[in-house]
């Protein structure tokens, strides 16, 4: 009887042992492409070869950058950029894409805090993110303190700190007011943000002023984003994102610890099921958006801009603050897109093209329309880095173009005023 039970023990204790070996083998395997592409990430910021231009100006493979950048980015657009800070920069982006965003009360998500050489986001003790500038916003007293609000164009993407339009503009501002014999300090805050829509940028911009933020100017520079904020209706980009997040997380039973990549799939798997046979809970509560026809799409879009464009300025005029807007250049209208490594999808186009169309008869007061840009500095330069990011070069372009409007409002700014 002993050695009955012995062996029912010996056997007991085998299968034991071997179904945790398995299971630990399975997490390490799992885990085991996590731990390659963090190492990736990792060598690439610590590695950084001068960049190598190949066929029609993609970036040197060494680099190991992410799939984005390597389809997208035109390393000819960096004209006057020394191939090694070209490197640095690219790197520098490409790690900053592996934070990802952090999630912000209303506007619901946000860059985080971020340093590296190039690329630097500082956040205020009240949870702000701003791309790095000389002084805080709010310690900047007794100074012509301009905040600038918009997109992933605005932050900068693919640029340095010192190579975004607002650092662009506060140079561009300064000289102007040397000109006229002034001597005024200027501090201009970056607080572009990826993806984000004129509507989240006026949320912003309200969160801003009820924290305690007084600017004497703001400006806001849209167009690109159009598509992304499923205009009219100006959704977050991320908002299904978080709707899947969001009913997941309450039809959910299961609840095992992600600490186990095994755990985690098991988790997604239950969830994945749970959804589909609850198809109805997540349906009843968001219904389907409206769709509309292209005429109708660009009137109802350019009626959503200019609804946000009158609660801003009864902000702004509120708080005794000077409002600027500027409607952006976007590769997809009159910038030679074909010339560029990628062209951009026809879905994009064909919606851009007719509304930036529109948008210039778009006439109110402290509005210029800079989507004819590309024209009226010639088709020769390379003035995009990528799909929609401007190239150093042409964010000190936009930002000249935007000082002289600035200093001149009630004047018709031209190109020849400016560069």
């Amino acid at each position: 009887m002993t050695n009955i039970l012995f062996k029912y023990y010996k056997l007991f204790s085998l299968m034991v042992l071997n179904t945790l070996m398995a299971f630990f083998i399975v997490n390490g395997l799992m885990k085991l492409p996590g731990h390659l592409r963090r190492s990736e990430v990792q060598s690439a910021s610590v590695r950084l070869p001068a960049l190598t231009q190949v066929h029609r100006g993609q970036p040197s493979p060494e680099l190991k950058l992410n799939e984005h950048q390597m389809k997208w980015v035109d390393s000819r657009s960096f004209e006057g950029v020394p191939p090694e800070q070209v490197s640095q920069i690219l790197s520098d982006f490409a790690s900053f894409a592996q934070v990802g965003y952090a999630f912000h009360p209303y506007t619901h998500f946000s860059e985080p805090a971020f340093q590296s050489q190039t690329v630097n986001i500082q956040m205020d003790d009240k949870g702000y993110s701003y791309r790095a500038s000389k002084s805080h916003p709010l310690s900047a007293k007794g100074t012509y303190q301009v905040y600038v609000f918009g997109g992933s164009t605005t932050l900068g993407w693919h640029t340095a700190d010192n190579q975004t339009i607002p650092h662009y503009l506060a140079e561009a501002l300064k000289k102007s007011y040397r000109k006229r014999g002034q001597t005024r300090s200027v501090t201009v805050t970056n607080f572009g943000k990826g993806y984000y829509s004129w509507f989240q940028e006026m949320i912003l911009f309200q969160r801003l002023l009820h924290s305690g933020y007084r600017p004497d100017a703001v400006v806001f520079l849209d167009g690109v984003n159009v598509l992304h904020a499923d205009s009219p209706n100006e959704t977050p980009h991320n908002t299904k994102d978080l709707i899947r997040l969001w009913d997941k997380a309450q039809i959910s039973s299961t609840a095992l610890p992600n600490t186990f990549p095994l755990f985690k799939t098991v988790n997604n798997w239950a969830r994945d099921s749970y959804r589909r046979l609850f198809r109805d809970f997540e349906q009843g509560r968001h219904p389907h958006r409206r769709t509309y026809s292209l005429p109708d799409w660009v009137a109802k879009t350019q009626q959503s801009y200019h609804t946000t464009l009158d609660q801003i300025e009864a902000l702004t005029s509120l708080y005794q603050i000077q409002p600027y807007f500027v409607w952006q250049p976007n590769r997809a209208y009159l910038c030679q897109s074909s010339k560029y490594r990628q062209e951009l999808p026809e879905e994009y186009r064909d919606k851009v093209v007719p509304l930036y169309t529109e948008m210039k008869q778009f006439k109110r007061p402290h509005f210029v329309y800079m989507g004819d840009l590309c024209r009226k500095m010639g088709f020769k330069k390379r003035l995009f880095i990528d799909d929609v990011h401007y190239s150093p070069s042409f964010n000190r372009a936009i930002a000249q173009e935007l000082a002289y409007f600035m200093m001149n409002p009630k004047r018709v700014v031209t190109t020849s005023d400016t560069l």
